[in-house]
């Protein structure tokens, strides 16, 4: 815009009233029966008022002598129409199809205290819309024709009324949402401790029966006090609503000429420089730093045209616009001092000085630069506040411009402001008694209740995760009675335990369900290797007290010692404890083995036990430096993870015949494979199944 001339402008604002709906001057306000006052504008036509020419002295004069057809001459008027438009009117609640009032004012409470962690409040939410009923639109027709059959016998408005027969109402106007189109005046939603959350949905609706939503969630205070202003005896609420719109409205014909002489700047700026900073010398004492400090600074400038601004009140720089001629407006068809050329000159003088104001006009300190008394905010009084900079740079370039001439021959639109306000009190009554708008809720209604379900790793997880699985999985599910089953899985791993540790949570919703204390649960253990355990787990009953998950293996420490100096007198130069147990249901085999010349007395060794399991077979595997390996017979332990290396009698005192006989079963000991497992052939805990209770793999 700031690139166009003024003269495009203006008849750019001009030209557009040839689009214009509503005719400014066709107004009429009419009662409905229930009080409700509309506001309605008529269309603007554009058929021009006509009236027999005369000469001046009474006689009337013929276009045509022959045919006697008379000469018409166009008034500046024009006829009005029959086609009304009327206001925004009649804010009230929106209303569900089946005629439910959109109001929810919900208290809630809880039995806990709040500092126990309960809860207390209320939550309020509804929708607002505007517009008239089908019933208010029929009795709005009726009464419109009767308005305009009265006005009809005015002389005022006999002849423009004329060309009206059959007057009707279109609908609303067209609107536009003004720049605060929507705003809500509550102390209390106002208020962020009392009302936290307050939220809007924007702009106000611009059409009859489009809706705009309020919510708002409320403290305890907040609550009690905007429910004792809807229920006790009130004269309001203190909750209103107000929605702000904009409409176009085509002004009278216009005629007349608009001269703007720029080159007058340029004695008004010398008068207008002297006259600003005299005034401000006698209006802002010495002890107001900031203005005398800009008097002084402007002063030693006066000759140097660097952008310091002008700083003036609008009107008033407007006014000497008028004064010193640099503005004329001829108005030719109407008295200056009425409305319409009021309004007119007013439009034109806001688009002349807006032309010459500076970019940062609502600075309180432009023309201080970096002065470092400039005043802080809130420190000015409003006459210094409604002060407007005009730009120096910009005078000086109009002044060189020339002159300008605008000839008025258009109908010019102008935007006109129009509020409906309306305060909750004019809506409660009406669902007050309504459970469906008005009610409380106590939170702890079972429905509302949660249930933690726990699940704790025992303490022995950490060497199970670090050598044996890689994570096990846990699976919860609970049948609830209306339908909709619960069923959540959850995966425990390493990098789970390092960041949770060994308790895994699910929560439960009870809802509607009315058996909450049943659940069922099953695991399964990823190994490594890629083994599954068990294959096809089954579902067990839950506690709700919490769940202890057992590894299905656990790790023991086998200690194994013996007496070196009796081996070596022996001639025993190594001893290994062979151990057989059972691991995920099969038979495994896992060797200590002890050097004697390493003199170590003591060895130990880690195996994974099922943990079921409560102990575990062993013998004693032994090399001599001449008659090579023996092995000694099976023996069991029982919860006991010591072994000592107790070597028979018949060993050393030299029996040739036992000798013989563990040097054979030494001869019958076979490799297990990769993973421990022992062959089914070399298995040997069956005979021991009733000492140690286990069950083996029947394959």
């Amino acid at each position: 815009m700031k690139k166009i001339s003024l003269a495009i402008v203006f008849l750019f604002i001009f030209s557009i009233g040839l689009f214009a709906q509503l005719d400014y001057q066709n107004v009429i306000t009419i009662p409905l029966n229930d009080g409700t006052q509309v506001t309605l504008y008529g269309r603007a036509g554009d058929e021009k008022m006509t009236k027999i020419s005369t000469d001046g002295r009474g006689n009337i004069r013929y276009t045509n002598s022959r045919t006697q057809k008379t000469t018409m001459d166009y008034a500046d008027g024009y006829y009005y129409t029959g086609d009304y438009y009327y206001l925004p009117v009649q804010l009230k609640l929106g209303k569900r199809p089946d005629g439910t009032p959109e109001f929810l004012f919900m208290k809630y409470t809880t039995e806990q205290r709040i500092d126990a962690g309960g809860a207390q409040g209320a939550i309020m939410h509804f929708l607002m819309e505007w517009g008239l009923s089908k019933e208010q639109e029929q009795e709005l027709n009726q009464k419109l024709k009767a308005k305009i059959d009265e006005l009809k016998k005015n002389p005022a408005y006999q002849e423009k009324l004329s060309k009206v027969t059959n007057p009707v109402v279109i609908g609303p106007v067209r609107l536009k949402p003004a720049k605060e189109s929507f705003r809500i005046i509550s102390a209390t939603l106002n208020d962020k401790t009392m009302a936290p959350v307050v939220i809007a949905s924007g702009k106000a609706p611009s059409l009859p029966g489009a809706k705009v939503a309020v919510a708002s969630k409320l403290d305890k205070y907040g609550a009690q006090l905007l429910a004792a202003t809807f229920e006790k005896n009130r004269s309001i609420t203190d909750l209103s609503l107000e929605l702000n719109f904009q409409y176009d409205v085509l002004m009278p014909a216009i005629k007349g000429v608009v001269t703007i002489d720029w080159s007058k700047l340029d004695s008004l700026y010398a008068y207008y420089e002297k006259k600003n900073f005299e005034e401000r010398q006698n209006t802002f004492t010495q002890t107001d730093s900031y203005f005398w400090g800009l008097y002084k600074k402007e002063s030693t400038v006066k000759s140097n045209y660097k952008d310091y601004n002008i700083k003036s009140d609008r009107d008033e720089f407007a006014g000497m616009l008028q004064e010193a001629k640099v503005v004329d407006i001829n108005l030719t068809n109407m008295a200056p001092e009425s409305e319409i050329a009021k309004t007119i000159v007013s439009s034109m003088m806001s688009l002349v000085t807006e032309s010459l104001t500076s970019d940062a006009s609502n600075s309180s300190d432009i023309g201080a630069e970096e002065d470092s008394a400039k005043p802080q905010e809130g420190e000015l009084d409003d006459a210094r506040k409604n002060y407007v900079n005009f730009s120096r740079t910009k005078i000086k370039t109009k002044a060189s411009s020339g002159k300008q001439v605008i000839r008025l021959d258009y109908r010019a639109t102008i935007t006109e402001d129009v509020s409906l306000t309306g305060n909750l009190a004019s809506w409660y009554d009406g669902v007050k008694n309504n459970k469906k708008c008005i009610n409380t809720v106590n939170l702890n209604d079972p429905f509302f209740s949660h249930r933690d379900i726990h699940f704790i790793l025992d303490n022995k997880v950490k060497d199970v995760f670090e050598n044996e699985v890689n994570y096990v999985t846990v699976n919860v599910r609970k049948n609830r009675s209306n339908g909709n089953p619960f069923d959540e899985q959850l995966t425990i791993d390493d990098k789970f335990l390092k960041e949770n540790g060994a308790r895994a949570s699910f929560v439960y919703a009870r809802g509607e369900d009315r058996a909450p204390d049943m659940y069922e649960y099953k695991t399964q253990w990823s190994l490594r290797g890629g083994k599954l355990f068990p294959e096809n787990p089954t579902w067990i009953k839950g506690d709700w007290q919490g769940v202890q998950l057992t590894c299905p293996m656990v790790p023991r420490t086998i200690q194994f010692e013996a007496d070196l100096e009796e081996m070596k007198q022996m001639g025993i130069v190594r001893a290994t404890l062979q151990l057989r147990y059972m691991k995920y249901g099969v038979e495994r085999e896992t060797n200590i083995p002890m050097t004697v010349s390493q003199g170590k007395a003591l060895v130990e060794g880690q195996v994974f036990i099922d943990e079921d399991t409560p102990g575990y077979a062993y013998r004693l595997v032994m090399t001599h430096k001449e008659k090579g390996k023996v092995a000694l017979e099976w023996e069991t332990k029982i919860n006991d993870d010591y072994v000592y290396a107790s070597l028979p009698k018949k060993l050393t005192d030299n029996d040739a015949v036992f000798w013989g006989k563990v040097m054979e079963s030494a001869k019958l000991i076979t490799e297990p494979e990769v993973d421990g497992t022992v062959k089914l052939g070399n298995r040997i805990l069956d005979k021991f199944m009733k000492v140690l209770k286990v069950i083996t793999d029947k394959n």
